[in-house]
């Protein structure tokens, strides 16, 4: 035998419990709380431990790869794409890789969303947005104060460096030009509003063919749209339509809202709708990359509807309107 082997003789079956744990690892210092989950001495679990210390490998040093090492910083993420797909979770979390989501703000709410994304798999944040950060994007949930008056995509990325995301060689926040090159591929839209939401922002994604979700933040309710399809599903004009049908003074109303300052994303409303704006387009890609779910869900065509003063949570459908171009011929 070699130097460092260990003999051990006539093992009780708590030990064996111990050993076969020490397999998949066992955290440092909770060696106690181990021995009482298998009903054995306080000090069974370190006493063994020190025996073993030779063969024993104390710290595991994840490798590097394309990736990053993700499953030391991203283990919920493998574990919940692996319960809803039924497969090695890191295939998930590859193919997200390779996705490119685009935000028409990064403002506290666009922030926040792409924090999430990034935190998911997502390989690369896209934006327009050449705005600076304001007081509005300040706090816990949005930007630190120093980054006031900071251009926000830069403020991104440096705040982006401070987080524990994986290695990647290229910038996980982009800036594109106003007429972006032909090659880069947006894989997902996302456009947030207050009390209302400019029709040229989504006339953009409908023309492009780009999968797309709104959020808007409201005075009694915010709203998480459908995942929009444009020319398989009904669009944020055709809820628009909806809505004039409603109130002929929407049009006119609307366009003074756009006006009015970004203030409707207190924490619960922006907590709660960024929340389900993520589990949206994460399963809206996942689907789209061949993954198929473990159990049947309500369908993607189906967005949120969030009650701001009791927080309850319905489901809406966005359905055609006859006065919207939007639904392809044939």
């Amino acid at each position: 035998m070699g130097k460092d082997n260990v003999q051990l003789e006539d093992l009780s079956p708590s030990q064996q419990q111990i050993i076969s744990a020490l397999y998949s690892g066992i955290v440092s210092g909770q060696e106690t709380g181990f021995d009482k989950s298998i009903g054995t001495k306080s000090d069974e679990t370190a006493t063994l431990i020190e025996r073993l210390s030779p063969v024993l490998e104390n710290e595991h040093v994840p490798k590097t790869e394309l990736f990053g090492p993700w499953q030391q910083i991203a283990f919920a993420e493998i574990a919940r794409a692996g319960l809803d797909y039924e497969v090695n979770g890191e295939m998930v979390l590859a193919e997200r890789w390779l996705r490119n989501i685009h935000l028409d703000q990064l403002d506290k709410t666009g922030w926040l969303l792409a924090r999430g994304l990034l935190a998911s798999g997502i390989g690369t944040i896209l934006t327009h947005d050449t705005g600076k950060v304001l007081n509005t994007d300040l706090g816990e949930l949005g930007y630190p104060r120093e980054r006031l008056n900071s251009p926000r995509n830069t403020a991104a990325l440096e705040e982006l460096a401070l987080l524990s995301l994986p290695i990647s060689p290229k910038p996980r926040v982009q800036l594109l030009s106003p007429k972006p090159k032909r090659d880069v591929k947006v894989s997902f839209a996302v456009l947030v509003g207050h009390l209302a939401l400019d029709p040229t922002r989504y006339a953009r994604w409908n023309n492009r063919d780009v999968p797309h979700l709104a959020i808007i933040f409201g005075l009694d309710e915010t709203e998480v749209s459908p995942v929009v399809l444009p020319g398989r599903t009904g669009c944020l004009n055709c809820y628009q339509q909806t809505k004039i049908d409603e109130d002929l003074s929407w049009p006119v109303l609307a366009t003074q809202l756009l006006d009015l300052p970004r203030m409707r994303d207190d924490s619960s409303a922006l907590l709660a709708s960024t929340g389900l704006a993520l589990k949206l387009i994460l399963r809206y890609l996942d689907v789209e990359a061949g993954f198929q779910l473990a159990k049947e869900t309500e369908s993607l065509s189906y967005g949120y509807r969030i009650n701001n003063l009791d927080g309850s949570i319905t489901r809406m459908k966005y359905e055609f309107h006859p006065e919207c171009s939007c639904q392809k011929p044939g």
